[in-house]
C-alpha cells in the first residue's frame, strides 16, 4: 500500500516536516506541546479526564517532573523526530 502523497510534494519537505506531515502533526503544533510540557509538568496539576479522581501528575515526584520538563525543554529546540522521542 505505501504511503500516498497528501498534496505535499516530498521534495518541499524536510525529514522533519515529512515525519510531523506522516503522524499528522504541524511542527508549530510539535513545538507548542512540547515547550507547554517543558514550561508546565513541573507545576500543574493534571487530571485523568476519564476518572477525575485520578490525579496523573500525582505519579512523578517533583525530581521526575522537573527531569521530563528540563529534556522537554531541550527536545523543544530540536529539528528531527528522532532527537525529539526518546
Amino acid at each position: 500500500m505505501g504511503i500516498r502523497n497528501v498534496g505535499v510534494a516530498p521534495t518541499a519537505m524536510g525529514p522533519h516536516d515529512a515525519m510531523a506531515h506522516f503522524v499528522g502533526l504541524d511542527v508549530s503544533v510539535k513545538e507548542t506541546a512540547v515547550s507547554y510540557i517543558g514550561d508546565n509538568l513541573p507545576t500543574k496539576r493534571i487530571v485523568d479526564p476519564a476518572n477525575t479522581n485520578n490525579v496523573i501528575s500525582d505519579d512523578l515526584s517533583a525530581a521526575e517532573k522537573s527531569a521530563v520538563a528540563a529534556q522537554a525543554k531541550t527536545s523543544a529546540g530540536k529539528q528531527y523526530w528522532k532527537d525529539i522521542i526518546w
